[in-house]
């Protein structure tokens, strides 16, 4: 008993020890969470950069001061921050800042990092909500109130005796009067000039079956379509611009547009782009004189899908026995189409004019613009969420800005695809404020031939060149991709009210330095996906491993007659899987089914998704299907 006794101390001991050591490892750890929290300064840069005052970090604090709505020196730098220092902060930039402290601490409380930015995301969201609705106009002259005898589209029998540009209320609608023949007038909107204040506040989810569109100054019209599950008005017509033929057709909620148009060297290029659930948030405070408020922000899903499909090049392999080599880009340049055939700068495909339900005299235009080049085969996708717009804050411009995105393409050669939406807020025929949302994605390749000892270099496709050189053992083939996202914003052009007091602002928030998709460099050899490029694979079709983190697809676009059928071919999977635990379903199978073994057939007109699984939906591709 005793040797156990006196064994047992310096166990104790080593435990008492343990049990300390922990304890102020705890502690620590403690203060080390009380100090991780955020200082002034942090919670100023992030407001800055975060809030849309400033893009910069190195300038968040100076831009800060600059919009005047912060008090900057109120505390030192290094304070640790409080939730009393959040409110006071706040109060210039919303009038809701009871809303902000939810979870009911402490003037005194000291946030932690994640408390903080859980504050600053909800500041964040109070600031960029004008739903509140507030409509108040006051004109020049007292509108005169009239009482209509008879009534011929916008010709008036009044009793009452007006003048040529005098206001008329009409069943609550204001009108200017433009031309008075004995007790008849007729009318027209109000022009700008005629208001002289403004006071407009809201939130509108826009209608798209209630909008007209033009293309090139021609008004499209509403065509009643039933059936199709459509019982809304839709508009579907077909048109020419620059040479691609457009398809566009409108649903209450969505536009969709599909063009195409046929290179002179034969290859079709084409483009399908749906925008839908759109939601205008906006604020305009003005008199004649001055604008003391403005505030647009627009938030909307668009999805893209285009490219350049190279036709058959059966008839392009070249005869190499008899070439001579100092030409031998010359001659593959003269067998693919020439920049100049496939660049295309922003065509505006069409202008919709969205009337807002409260204000007859307000509306939101918007212009779809499209933007395509390929210099081969190449098919680009991608979705978005976008939230996007401004507000105008002591003279000076605020992003609002919110891009949620995922792309998918096949690209071997340079190609570029974006779509940019501008969004303008329009009254009495004038032009307030506008939003332009530029989104897209640009690939870019650079081929490397190897033929003896010469290494030629060219951005034509990658996948014609494997092609026209397939007979020669000799001729070796690689090339470099690399991919990045683009994002551009454009705010008030010169046509806008904004724009003519000098607040415009044009950024990329997104570009080749900042928005790479494949994070690096992809270097291929005969379709092999390689480390680097080395110039000694044989001239051999090998097929791509099947060891990705992805469900890759050879193609992401289909387009079929009815009773066509095509396969859809997969070129890569994600680790220990196998084609045999893939599964494949179609959005419409109206439109085109889809066999258990990835055969699609067409069944009639319109457009579907072919969604290519795993079986336990842990990853998934998507092939757009068009039957014409």
């Amino acid at each position: 008993m005793t040797t156990l006794k006196v064994r047992s101390r310096p166990m104790l001991h080593r435990f008492i020890k343990v049990l300390l050591a922990l304890s102020l490892m705890v502690l620590s750890g403690c203060r080390n969470n009380q100090e991780a929290g955020w200082t002034w300064e942090m919670w100023l840069k992030n407001l800055s950069i975060q809030g849309g005052f400033s893009t910069s970090e190195t300038k968040a604090l100076s831009d800060l001061v600059s919009f005047d709505v912060v008090d900057v020196a109120a505390y030192a730098m290094d304070t640790p921050l409080s939730v009393k220092m959040v409110i006071e902060s706040s109060e210039l930039l919303t009038d809701k800042t009871n809303q902000l402290n939810e979870k009911g601490w402490r003037d005194d409380h000291l946030l932690t990092a994640s408390q903080a930015q859980q504050m600053l995301d909800h500041l964040i969201e109070l600031m960029n909500d004008f739903s509140e609705e507030k409509y108040e106009i006051v004109y020049q002259t007292d509108p005169i109130q009239v009482t209509v005898l008879e009534h011929q589209d916008n010709r008036y029998r009044i009793e009452q005796k007006v003048n040529v540009n005098d206001l008329v209320e009409i069943k609550g609608t204001v009108y200017q009067v433009a031309e008075v023949t004995e007790q008849w007038i007729q009318v027209e909107d109000v022009s700008y000039e005629h208001v002289d204040a403004l006071d407009l506040q809201g939130s509108v989810s826009l209608d798209l079956s209630e909008a007209t569109t033009i293309v090139k100054n021609e008004i499209l019209q509403v065509n009643e379509r039933c059936g199709a599950g459509l019982s809304a008005p839709a508009l579907s017509q077909s048109f020419e611009v620059h040479g691609f033929q457009i398809r566009i057709s409108t649903s209450s909620d969505s536009l969709h547009i599909y063009a195409s148009k046929k290179m002179k060297s034969g290859q079709p290029v084409f483009v399908q782009f749906d925008l839908n659930e759109i939601q205008c948030d906006f604020k305009w405070k003005s008199t004649q004189n001055e604008v003391e408020a403005s505030a647009l922000k627009v938030s909307y899903e668009t999805s893209l899908t285009s490219g350049l499909r190279s036709a058959d090049m059966e008839d392009r392999v070249i005869d190499f026995a008899k070439l001579d080599l100092n030409h031998l880009l010359d001659t593959i340049q003269n067998s693919v189409v020439h920049k100049s055939d496939a660049l295309m700068d922003s065509i505006e495909l069409c202008e919709i004019h969205l009337p807002f339900p409260q204000l007859p005299s307000v509306m939101l235009k918007m212009k779809v613009f499209l933007h395509l080049y390929a210099s081969g085969r190449a098919e680009i996708g991608f979705e978005s969420n976008q939230v996007a717009g401004f507000e105008t804050v002591n003279g000076k411009l605020r992003l609002i800005h919110d891009t949620q995105k995922e792309a998918y393409f096949s690209v071997r050669a340079s190609a570029k695809a974006s779509t940019k939406v501008q969004f303008i807020l329009s009254a009495f025929a004038q032009d307030l404020m506008d939003a332009a949302i530029e989104l897209g994605v640009q690939g870019t390749a650079v081929s490397k031939i190897q033929v003896n000892d010469q290494v030629f270099e060219s951005d034509e496709s990658y996948e014609l060149m494997e092609e026209v050189t397939k007979n020669r053992d000799d001729v070796k083939v690689c090339a470099d991709l690399d991919a990045f996202w683009l994002l551009n914003l454009s705010l008030n052009s010169s046509k806008s009210v904004l724009g003519h007091l000098g607040l415009s602002y044009q950024t990329d928030l997104i570009n080749q330095c900042n928005g790479s998709l494949f994070g690096e460099t992809i270097h291929l050899e005969n379709f092999q996906r390689v480390e680097r490029c080395t110039g000694t694979l044989k001239q051999e079709q090998i097929e791509m491993k099947l060891n990705l983190d992805r469900i890759e697809l050879k193609h992401y676009l289909m387009i079929l007659d009815e009773d066509e059928s095509q396969l859809i071919e997969i070129s890569a999977l994600p680790y220990d899987t196998q084609k045999k635990d893939v599964i494949y379903s179609s959005s419409d199978t109206e439109v085109a089914t889809v066999s258990s073994n990835g055969r699609v057939r067409a069944i009639s007109s319109g457009n579907a998704i072919v969604t290519v699984s795993l079986k336990d939906g842990s990853y998934a591709a998507q092939c757009s299907v068009f039957v014409r």
